[in-house]
């Protein structure tokens, strides 16, 4: 037996009917919660080896400029590394944010479940600790954050985008220095003209998705009903 909202208040339902929808919710509660982790695992095994590469292609920077005296290949050994840094990174960005994006789409399936679970047994309500409201506002509130811009810094796909932005900057950087033979203030220039660019760019990529959230999952239950 369970409860069911109807009309103006609750009513019990009595039989299978009640019984399947109670079932088919906390099926549907699980295998959302084992996607959930699935899309937190991709994004951190991505980052943790993007990351890692970093780290070891700066490693290796350093041992084959010893290697070489700074002379030879080395200059395009740099080149060719720092660019396929880059473009690791940008798909390392895009996929993280759309593992990202799915994260949010799932937890606001994940609250409509909670949500059901509070009209089916009203005496819960004050039992459940996570949020039963299928919008952002609901999930900072879950999360114990605030709708405040330095919030936005927080999400391993901006970090990621941080990182390639850098290496962007730093190999225009290096190549006006070693091919163009350019002023350390042009070379200064260039590189935070190329980060702010590439910070930019991620920004409006970021952004598109973010906004398709809004338009195909519209909040059926949001914080400002309650």
């Amino acid at each position: 037996m369970c409860t069911s909202r109807g009309g103006g208040g609750y009513q019990v339902l009595n039989g299978p009917t009640g019984t399947h929808d109670l079932t088919i919710l906390t099926t549907e509660h699980l295998t959302l919660q084992t996607a959930r982790q699935l899309c937190l695992q991709d994004m951190q095994g991505r980052s943790t080896m993007f990351l890692t590469i970093v780290s070891a292609s700066l490693i290796a920077i350093g041992f084959f400029g010893t290697a070489t005296h700074f002379g030879g290949g080395f200059v395009v050994f740099v080149l060719a590394l720092l660019t396929s840094l880059w473009v690791l990174g940008f798909f390392t960005f895009v996929r993280i944010l759309q593992a990202a994006v799915e994260d949010v789409i799932i937890s606001f399936g994940i609250a409509r479940i909670r949500h059901r679970y509070t009209e089916i047994a009203p005496n819960l309500r004050d039992s459940l600790v996570r949020s039963i409201h299928d919008d952002f506002r609901g999930i900072n509130a879950e999360m114990g954050s605030e709708q405040s811009w330095w919030q936005r810094l927080m999400p391993t796909y901006v970090v990621i985008s941080f990182v390639t932005s850098v290496v962007s900057g730093a190999v225009v950087t290096f190549a006006l220095s070693e091919i163009f033979r350019v002023t350390p203030l042009v070379q200064a220039a260039a590189a935070i003209a190329t980060f702010t660019i590439n910070v930019i760019g991620f920004r409006i990529i970021a952004g598109r998705l973010w906004s398709s959230v809004d338009r195909g999952f519209p909040a059926r239950y949001p914080s400002d009903s309650a």
